[in-house]
């Protein structure tokens, strides 16, 4: 596996002919974002994926060459991963395939180490011509524009989720999306309560995303700032403004249908959290609540061990800490009693009850009803 010049990504455009809707693609491949693209061969590449350094990863070509499948999987697990980790960035990742092709299976051997879910997300576009819905400003609140003095003000609550917003791996910071993006918000008083902005833009095509303040949820603001940065877009003559969400958020789609966006594509996607112990916690956890209860007694298992171990990951974990690692005990429990295994599901409760769990209570939980007759269960 080779890394691929900046100056060369044209030879592997069309690998990605069937992710080109994703700008992330186009952004990397364009150079208005930075990214890496290792390929099977530089003059002729047949295989390759595109990293763009924080999240998100394509993939693209032959899914059955075995010899770059293996090099990616040394890649992200000896290089990648602990780069990521040194950096801070201990975020999600998601790998993005063409859904028809085998690529899903593949990776799963790629990704065998590090164990991804699997989810759905829905990818949506509003088309120059379309109709965008038009609402009137609620009283005691104004639609702005941002700009540089907003981004600099230091008078506004959340004005720091416009700055980061800047400096995700779209935007190399606030010159580079003021010159090249753009975004509008709500303003309440001193507060910014709804923020829809530019995730990318290339061309006549751009995508955007939106955020609302907890406390102002539910009032309708995002309809009017998301409709407010599609009506800019439309004046600026755009012609395809795309929005991507997540299958389970259906908040988001029902906001995206409402403005006027269609929906183009469901697919699904792998995705995962670099931090090792959040990852296998959490991927346990969901594995359980699917029905896969050996799968996610394995997992969650595996992330005990992280964390009697005191590895570094549990040290940085944004889940759990000494303090609240019963928890991991006692979900652990759930999914043994789930598959079966009554000695273990005890030994993993009496663990979790030594470290702090607050009560018996739980043991209502009806994950546990074919071990009411049990007599160690009973002694808990």
């Amino acid at each position: 596996m080779l890394k691929l010049q900046s100056d060369k990504y044209v030879k592997v455009r069309p690998l990605f002919k069937t992710l080109e809707y994703n700008l992330g693609v186009e952004a990397i491949l364009s150079g208005t974002v930075q990214g890496d693209v290792y390929v099977d061969d530089l003059q002729n590449p047949s295989t390759a994926c595109m990293f763009d350094g924080v999240h998100h990863f394509y993939m693209g070509g032959n899914e059955k060459n075995q010899d770059f499948n293996s090099s990616l999987s040394k890649l992200i697990i000896n290089d990648i991963f602990p780069k990521i980790k040194n950096e801070g960035k201990e975020v999600d990742y998601f790998f993005f395939y063409d859904d028809s092709s085998e690529w899903e299976k593949e990776l799963e051997f790629v990704l065998k180490d590090i164990y991804p879910g699997k989810t759905y997300r829905r990818y949506y576009n509003f088309y120059a011509g379309d109709s965008v819905l038009s609402l009137d400003m609620l009283e005691g609140f104004k639609l702005r524009k941002i700009d540089s003095e907003l981004m600099e003000s230091t008078d506004l609550n959340n004005v720091e989720e416009i700055q980061q917003w800047a400096f995700t791996e779209s935007w190399s910071g606030k010159e580079d999306f003021l010159k090249n993006g753009f975004g509008f918000c709500i303003i309440k008083d001193k507060d910014i309560v709804s923020w829809c902005m530019a995730d990318h833009v290339f061309g006549g095509n751009c995508e955007i995303g939106v955020e609302t303040d907890e406390d102002y949820r539910e009032k309708g603001l995002a309809t009017r700032v998301v409709s407010a940065c599609v009506e800019y877009c439309l004046s600026e003559g755009m012609d395809r403004i795309g929005w991507s969400c997540f299958e389970s958020n259906e908040a988001s789609y029902a906001l995206a249908e409402k403005v006027g966006f269609k929906i183009f594509k469901k697919y699904p996607v792998l995705f995962g959290w670099y931090n090792s112990y959040d990852n296998l916690f959490v991927q346990g956890d969901v594995s359980t609540k699917e029905g896969n209860f050996e799968k996610g007694a394995q997992l969650l298992e595996k992330a005990l061990l992280l964390a009697e171990a005191d590895d570094d990951d549990f040290k940085r974990s944004r889940i759990s800490n000494r303090d609240s690692v019963c928890w991991a005990y006692f979900l652990a429990a759930r999914a043994h009693a789930l598959s079966g295994n009554a000695d273990k599901c005890i030994n993993r409760l009496k663990k979790g009850f030594e470290l702090g769990l607050p009560n018996k209570d739980m043991l209502n939980d009806s994950a546990f009803d074919a071990l009411r007759d049990n007599e160690a269960f009973k002694q808990l």
